[in-house]
């Protein structure tokens, strides 16, 4: 046979038209699955953006509830002024992990495949703000009494008839300070409506893995606000001691900042 005879007769006419056949229903089925992907993507992506157009509309309508409540007149449950506090702080410092949210970072981690501690982001905010769930669906929320507490604190720092001005501010040594960022950057205050990052930003937020001495040293430096004249919140007992020491008033917050812990720990406070 010549090379060109060799290439035009098969053994079976039949097979070769069977394989023929297979290959075009293999790729007819292939398209057909890139086709429901696809379309799956496109439903799973208009169902995401109908869930985060409902969260945002229920938080806007818990804002504007809220706010019409206290435009009626002064809010009975206010915790700074229900404590009609003469003399407050001029640094407000509070930690992160299991003072203000859980579970601490490092219990998301510790779930997270060796590699991979990016798993759980991106966060995504649901409810009424003070919850964040993330990529792998655990979820990460303000504690205790702290929403209405910075709350209360921003509506304090932004009436102009107090003429005592506060600085709130963060001293963290979280495992995941990447996490962290990005939730401060989602977690929002249900009355005000403002995020976390909004509220304490820029040097004011130290997330570090050094002790909470070196912490208070940077930010004494950065704010020029002297040991004495700052509070602390941690939910580490050993946090709290040694940050006493040099002169900050501290609350020990083992279940994370409630009324009565911001209440006692501003009653320490020098006047």
């Amino acid at each position: 046979f010549t090379r060109s005879d060799a290439f035009i007769i098969t053994p079976n006419n039949n097979l070769l038209g069977s394989a023929n056949t297979r290959v075009k229903q293999n790729n007819r089925h292939h398209s057909s699955l890139l086709l429901l992907h696809a379309a799956a993507r496109r439903r799973n992506a208009r169902q995401q953006k109908k869930r985060e157009k409902k969260a945002t509309s229920v938080r806007q309508q818990n804002i504007k509830n809220l706010n019409q409540k206290h435009q009626g007149g002064e809010d009975n449950n206010s915790i700074i002024r229900k404590k009609n506090y003469t003399h407050l702080p001029r640094l407000i410092v509070f930690d992160l992990d299991g003072c203000i949210w859980k579970p601490e970072l490092y219990e998301l981690a510790r779930g997270t495949r060796r590699g991979q501690g990016q798993e759980h982001s991106p966060f995504q905010t649901i409810g009424d703000g003070t919850v964040c769930k993330s990529r792998m669906g655990r979820l990460v929320r303000l504690i205790a009494d702290v929403p209405q507490i910075l709350d209360d604190l921003v509506t304090w720092m932004e009436d102009e008839q107090n003429n005592h001005n506060i600085t709130l501010a963060i001293s963290s040594r979280t495992d995941e300070p990447t996490w962290a960022t990005e939730l401060l950057g989602r977690l929002t205050l249900p009355r005000s409506g403002k995020t976390l990052d909004r509220v304490m930003t820029g040097p004011w937020v130290i997330l570090s893995n050094e002790n909470k001495v070196k912490h208070f040293e940077r930010l004494k430096e950065s704010t020029g606000v002297p040991f004495s004249e700052m509070v602390f919140f941690d939910n580490e007992r050993g946090n709290c001691k040694s940050v006493s020491r040099l002169g900050v008033t501290v609350g020990f917050s083992p279940e994370g900042v409630t009324r009565e812990i911001f209440h006692e720990t501003m009653k320490q406070y020098p006047i």
